[in-house]
């Protein structure tokens, strides 16, 4: 079985490789077809050969260099066709994309015909959607379930929504490219507050999901927190850095700067730099649904994708995490944002209505501004994590399809990107100016995680190792997430139950319609959000693939919004045969049926995901001891016993406080008890003895030291009472330290 399958898998890259070649030939021989089948054949008779004269010679090295490599071929598979083919087969290109505008009877979608029997369209598919959901989260039969998710997939065949090339959304007025929409004032009104009110909404939703208990959950500060927590001190000190690479900090320091305003106003709590990456992960909502209407030209998908994230346990473990990895969707949406609202203002018939509306000075101004702000942006966020440094790539890949979509305005497209290029320049001066100077420093944390490295690799073939993190990163979103419960539940999915169906319907549906150029982009932007984690070390990681989180939630709102549309033609279709069959006619009440089935469908898949995803993390992960162990609960909350005692009773208090040593040159110690006298130590061998009224500290296990009331009876007694008891761990009745006080 083993040799056979090598076999089979050598075949299927040589057929990839056919595959391949057809196409190249087809895209640049196209004029001369008789001789395709020769000029694929060669190559691959090639390659098979040189296959035969490695493994007969060089076995050993063969198998290294080229092992099993499954899970890329099957990727590879997909991306080829879906490169073939679009839904019915044919090859498409970029000028034979169809755009439908809205209509009463509902949502259209590109490439989408009128469907026949729209009970087998949606039944069918879905039932088997979410029995490959089920086995995914189960974390059983992967391979059965993504048997059925293909078959669904394949039987639901999901297009696109088919916006106006992104020109559909201005500010908040109804508008379709330049055209307003044709609706009575009182529509226009009632669309005004309404959407703002929703978004309103999502807004509150999403800071109170990650401010509530924020002072409890997580359990405790990491070590690394508490070190951004004592950069943050020399801060406000006057400490000014602009790259970080000494005491186990290694990031660039524009992102702890805001941890210092925090804490300088609210003082020093477990808190403080949470709620700063709380509140700005509830911000992320609007740039998200900002940039995605503007894509789109699609309102309401905007507004499920921002639902979506506003309530995705993803994004609420790190933004209730005290890194500054959450200000990067932040920063970068808004700098994308803008770009793609700069360069669609040069568009000819935007930058004609501009001039007419506002005069050139006004206009060029305008644009500018935008373009400049956006470069500003981008500059500002790529200061914040190491994932930071491919945004540039996600903003170039932006542009060059916006150039595409506009060849003939190139020239006011360069000097578009020059400003944009002028912005993060001017933000980043001083940290390329480090980069160039201290180049090791700069990249050391990136080398120290990197795949590829000999220490990482431990023998295997490059290969192995990309084609394992093409598993792990390929099941991330819908079975198998990061193990690390600092950053997510455990093994647990980034995306739950329903968000998951809808991120592989959307999927999907911008591989078959992939020459689009806003498809193109989410899926390169997906991919490039995931590339900072693909080359690194422990895989699937939330942290270093967080650039995808925010895309991940636009594909996923996108096939909901398809599926939805599914729906409400089956429900439609149902309600116009029922009328048919009683000879009357009520193509209003149809309509409105699809309508009210698209708004409350769209909301009851929010509320639902709403509630898994607080099970998950205020439910599950909070009791959860692979969650709050891989934090410093103990040192946290001794630290913050230290403070409330010296805010209580004085800082003189501390000098007749006893603890154990370990603990006094702890980082959450450190900082938590910052300005303070630290009390006085006990080594392992105990206290000999301790003046009547002093009180000792025994905290519960840690990784560096383990309780011993033996060594304390000499100043304790045998069975002594603890006066003060610190908080239990979640779910349990387990004191995370006790306070005895020794007796005259």
């Amino acid at each position: 079985l083993p040799l056979l399958w090598r076999v089979l898998l050598l075949t299927w890259a040589l057929a990839l490789l056919a595959g391949l070649c057809w196409l190249l030939d087809a895209l640049l021989l196209r004029k001369h077809p008789r001789w395709r089948p020769w000029r694929v054949a060669l190559p691959v008779a090639l390659a098979a050969a040189g296959l035969l004269a490695c493994a007969w010679h060089a076995p050993q090295t063969l198998a290294w260099a080229l092992p099993n490599i499954p899970w890329m071929l099957g990727v590879a598979t997909l991306l080829l066709a879906a490169l073939a083919q679009t839904e019915d087969g044919r090859p498409e290109t970029a000028d034979q994309l169809p755009q439908f505008p809205r209509k009463q009877e509902g949502l259209q979608f590109a490439g989408q015909s009128k469907i026949q029997n729209p009970k087998s369209k949606i039944l069918l598919p879905l039932v088997l959607l979410l029995a490959a959901q089920t086995l995914f989260h189960m974390q059983t039969q992967v391979v059965l379930g993504v048997a059925l998710a293909l078959a669904g997939l394949l039987l639901l065949r999901p297009g696109v929504p088919a916006g106006d090339g992104g020109l559909a959304i201005d500010d908040l007025r109804l508008t379709i490219g330049n055209q307003r929409l044709a609706t009575d004032d009182w529509k226009l009104r009632t669309a005004n507050w309404q959407l703002p009110a929703a978004l309103g909404a999502i807004f509150l939703l999403a800071l109170g999901m990650r401010l509530y208990q924020i002072d409890w959950l997580p359990f405790g500060l990491w070590r690394d927190e508490a070190r951004h927590g004592l950069v943050a001190l020399d801060i406000i000190g006057g400490y000014r850095p602009i790259y970080i690479a000494e005491n186990r900090v290694n990031m660039p320091a524009l992102g702890l700067y805001p941890f210092a305003l925090a804490i300088e106003w609210f003082g020093i709590h477990i808190w403080t730099m949470r709620l700063v990456t709380g509140v700005a992960g509830a911000l992320t909502v609007f740039p998200l649904y900002a940039f995605t209407g503007r894509l789109t030209g699609r309102r309401d998908l905007a507004l499920l994708a921002a639902a979506l994230l506003a309530v995705s346990s993803w994004h609420i473990s790190i933004s209730r995490f005290s890194f500054p990895t959450v200000f990067e969707p932040l920063l970068g949406l808004t700098g994308l944002w803008l770009l793609l609202l700069g360069n669609q203002q040069l568009a000819a018939d935007s930058w004609q209505l501009a001039v007419a509306r506002r005069g050139v000075l006004r206009a060029v101004l305008q644009t500018a501004s935008c373009l400049l702000l956006s470069g500003v942006f981008l500059g500002l966020a790529m200061q914040n994590y190491h994932t930071g440094r491919v945004l540039p790539l996600v903003a170039l890949v932006l542009a060059l399809l916006l150039l595409w979509r506009q060849r003939e305005r190139w020239r006011q497209w360069l000097v578009g990107m020059l400003a944009v290029a002028l912005g993060g320049l001017l933000v980043l001066a001083p940290l390329l100016n480090y980069a160039i100077e201290r180049p090791s420093a700069f990249n050391n944390r990136v080398n120290e995680v990197f795949l590829l490295s000999e220490t990482a690799l431990y023998g295997r073939g490059p290969l192995a190792a990309l084609d394992e993190s093409v598993a792990l990163h390929g099941l991330m979103f819908n079975v198998l997430g990061d193990a690390n419960g600092r950053h997510h539940a455990p093994g647990r999915p980034f995306l739950d139950f329903v968000t998951g169906i809808g991120f592989l319907v959307g999927l999907t549906a911008l591989l078959r319609h992939w020459r689009d150029w806003r498809n193109l982009f989410l899926l390169a932007a997906l991919g490039i959000g995931i590339l900072p984690g693909f080359f690194a070390v422990a895989a699937p990681h939330a942290m270093r693939t967080f650039g995808a989180c925010a895309f991940a939630y636009i594909i996923a709102a996108l096939g909901w919004v398809e599926l939805l549309r599914l729906g409400s033609e089956y429900l439609t279709q149902r309600r116009r045969d029922a009328e048919t069959q009683r000879k009357t006619s009520y193509e209003g009440r149809v309509a409105q049926t699809s309508s009210r089935f698209l708004v409350l469908g769209s909301w009851f898949s929010v509320l639902v995901a709403c509630a898994l995803n607080a099970w998950l993390y205020f439910g599950s992960m909070a009791t959860n001891p692979e969650v709050y162990y891989e934090f410093y609960p103990v040192e946290s909350q001794v630290g913050q016993y230290l403070r409330q005692v010296a805010e209580g009773d004085g800082p003189v208090t501390l000098s007749t406080l006893y603890m154990p040593e370990p603990l006094a040159t702890d980082p959450v110690i450190a900082f938590l008890a910052a300005g303070l006298p630290l009390p006085q130590t006990f080594g392992r061998g105990g206290l000999a003895q301790a003046p009547p009224g002093a009180r000792i500290l025994v905290p519960a296990a840690t990784d560096t030291y383990t309780p011993d009331l033996a060594v304390l009876a000499p100043v304790l007694g045998a069975a002594p009472q603890p006066v003060e008891r610190g908080p239990n761990f979640p779910g349990t009745s387990e004191p995370t330290f006790v306070v005895y006080q020794v007796g005259p």
